[in-house]
């Protein structure tokens, strides 16, 4: 039983453990887009918060990284962007303090045109230590750096967009595929234009409003929601995507048709065939019922 409590004590320990260092540190910004050429070098600033109670040193490690199927893949890439990047090796905040590092980045000569990705992990423990023994508890937090080298770079994408054919009310979603078949990085943004059959504009949807970025030669899947706004909606609809993406702003157009019938304008249609169609049949039956009738009792 004593044996039992100690456990559950050394469980507990660690959860609350856990829970403190959680939010112990805060990073900024969360990604940087930078350009350079072959040769130079460029200077910033990463911002580095402590948010625990007592003084922390942070130790900074850094990762390549690609993406397969929109998820971050961490990847060894000799003299790439993992070995440009310099910053300081620790940095110590008191309690809640702050600060801005400063970081430089040095492209080779032959460094490979288009683009080159990292992430600068900063964490409670050194890159370098490892236990076997015991358990730690390590909180770190990164900074995405997207860098875009010049020379021979390719902006090409393509985009599909799909969505219902036939649909009764809303909400609808509409799927927009974004694929990055150049060699540096693309931030697409734009917005999806619902017009009806006369050419009117009946809804505006962002595209890409939190500023996601896709590598070369990888793709990505964006999902719009249409929502009701109390119209009345009825009979063919045609969703415009119009965006942009590259340095220098290319624009794309793809288009998708759809019928739609909203639940209130369905209502309405309903009432307008019983009166033109099934009403004058009723009436017409009533009227040869009456006259029948009448001749019966004459």
């Amino acid at each position: 039983m004593k044996k039992i409590i100690a456990v559950s004590f050394l469980v507990v320990f660690i959860f609350l453990g856990a829970i403190s260092l959680v939010d112990a540190i805060t990073v900024g910004p969360v990604k940087l887009q930078l350009n350079a050429n072959p040769g130079q070098t460029i200077e910033g600033t990463m911002f580095l918060k402590n948010d625990d109670n007592t003084a922390v040193t942070f130790y900074p490690s850094i990762e390549t990284f690609t993406e397969k199927n929109g998820e971050k893949v961490f990847i060894k890439v000799p003299n790439d962007l993992e070995s440009w990047i310099k910053v300081p090796s620790s940095v110590k905040l008191p309690a809640g303090g702050s600060t801005n590092i400063s970081f430089s980045i040095t492209v080779p000569k032959n460094a490979s045109p288009g683009g080159h990705f990292a992430i600068v992990w900063w964490s409670t423990t050194p890159p370098s230590s490892s236990s076997n023994h015991q358990v730690s508890i390590v909180t770190r937090a990164g900074i995405l750096v997207y860098l875009n080298v010049s020379g021979n770079t390719i902006e090409e994408a393509s985009f599909n967009l799909n969505g219902p054919i036939f649909a009764f009310g809303l909400p609808l979603n509409f799927n927009i595929h974004f694929e990055n078949n150049g060699n540096v990085f693309l931030m697409p943004q734009g917005n999806l234009e619902i017009k009806n059959i006369l050419g009117n504009s009946v809804d505006n949807l962002p595209f890409n409003q939190g500023g996601a970025i896709i590598l070369p030669k990888t793709s990505q899947d964006f999902t719009l929601n249409w929502q009701d706004k109390g119209g009345f909606y009825f009979g063919p609809y045609q969703a415009v995507l119009n965006a942009t993406y590259g340095q220098n702003s290319k624009t794309a157009t793809v288009s998708h048709w759809f019928f739609l019938i909203s639940w209130n304008s369905l209502i309405v249609i309903i009432i307008l065939i019983i009166l033109i169609f099934i009403l004058p049949v009723l009436i017409r039956r009533y009227n040869k019922w009456i006259i029948e009738k009448s001749r019966n009792h004459s």
